[in-house]
């Protein structure tokens, strides 16, 4: 999808609203495994908000122990379509940021398109695409929440 696709389907919903969203990418691979065709499918779900109004965020702020949010760094600028929030990065692509919620993604990896375990083409990946998302609760601690930026053109459904 592109920003004004992701920006029709949004806008049309309410602020607040849990969102379910599917991303399809490559991802990031060792030197060595460049070539392989792998891709990862996420399934997630998202919360209809900025980052800045998730509540330990707001309160944190309100408290004095922490600043208020700033871009994430390599954002050039956020920008709106309607009430939809997008983030134009220094590298020139287009991003969606969204503060997750709801479990932890549901991720499908595929391999010269076949679907495979994780475990199968772990060895190709970098390290970054290892992590999990942070502990909720303690990111709540240090008056943060779970957020993450998607590649605008990787969306492949919201609902």
């Amino acid at each position: 999808m592109n920003v004004h696709d992701i920006a029709d389907v949004l806008n049309k919903k309410q602020p607040g609203t849990f969102i379910t969203i599917l991303v399809e990418r490559t991802p990031k691979l060792l030197t060595a495994h460049k070539k392989k065709a792998v891709r990862k499918v996420s399934k997630f779900q998202g919360m209809l908000c900025l980052y800045s109004r998730r509540a330990p965020v707001k309160n944190a702020v309100e408290k004095g122990t922490r600043l208020p949010p700033e871009l994430p760094k390599g954002i050039k600028e956020a920008f709106y379509i309607g009430r939809t929030r997008f983030y134009f990065g220094e590298n020139g692509e287009f991003y969606f940021p969204i503060p997750v919620e709801g479990n932890f993604p549901q991720v499908t990896w595929t391999l010269d398109g076949k679907e495979v375990s994780k475990s199968e083409i772990e060895t190709y990946l970098q390290a970054c695409e290892k992590t999990r998302l942070p502990d909720k609760a303690k990111l709540a601690e240090k008056g943060q929440a779970p957020f993450v930026y998607i590649k605008a053109e990787n969306v492949r459904e919201i609902r």
